[in-house]
């Protein structure tokens, strides 16, 4: 499937932010079809339905999730947990995205399988280069994080192994 056509995951409890962000997915250039939730328990009904269809593909995933670290309820880290206890979106990215940057929630986020930590909110640039990378990510798997600029995983020493 062309990755063009892969949707894209958003996920913030806050409206404004996901607005924010949905604008910078379109001013980025992405023509993805973009899911955005503001409970990451939708977010979660939404790809357990993608993944049960008859006969899921990796295809059929989206392409990327991007969420919200700091939410209320089922936080961001609790959803990128749930992710990766489910081996059908290993190959799916998962962009931790927030205001934060607290290295307890860095530490948290690489630890539980995130392939990226950036700050609200990344420019349309990045924007696009996060699709991309997530695009090499889902075809290879071998890159176990983003190499970007702002990515703030990129500062750490090492990340602890990831085990999904």
């Amino acid at each position: 499937m062309n990755p063009a056509f892969r949707s894209l995951v958003l996920i913030d409890d806050n409206e404004d932010d996901l607005f924010i962000l949905r604008l910078l997915v379109q001013r980025a250039g992405l023509f993805n079809p973009v899911h955005a939730f503001t409970r990451a328990e939708d977010a979660m009904a939404f790809l357990s339905a993608t993944a049960d269809t008859e006969s899921p593909s990796d295809s059929a995933l989206p392409l990327a999730c991007f969420v919200d670290v700091k939410m209320l309820g089922f936080d961001g880290l609790e959803f990128i947990e749930w992710v990766r206890n489910h081996s059908i979106f290993e190959r799916m990215p998962l962009i931790a995205t927030s205001s934060s940057d607290d290295p307890q929630d860095l530490l948290a986020a690489a630890k539980l399988g995130a392939q990226c930590y950036v700050m609200k909110f990344p420019a349309t640039s990045v924007i696009r280069e996060l699709v991309e990378q997530s695009e090499d990510f889902r075809e290879n798997g071998l890159v176990r994080t983003f190499d970007l600029p702002c990515n703030l995983f990129l500062g750490r020493k090492s990340l602890p192994k990831i085990e999904v």
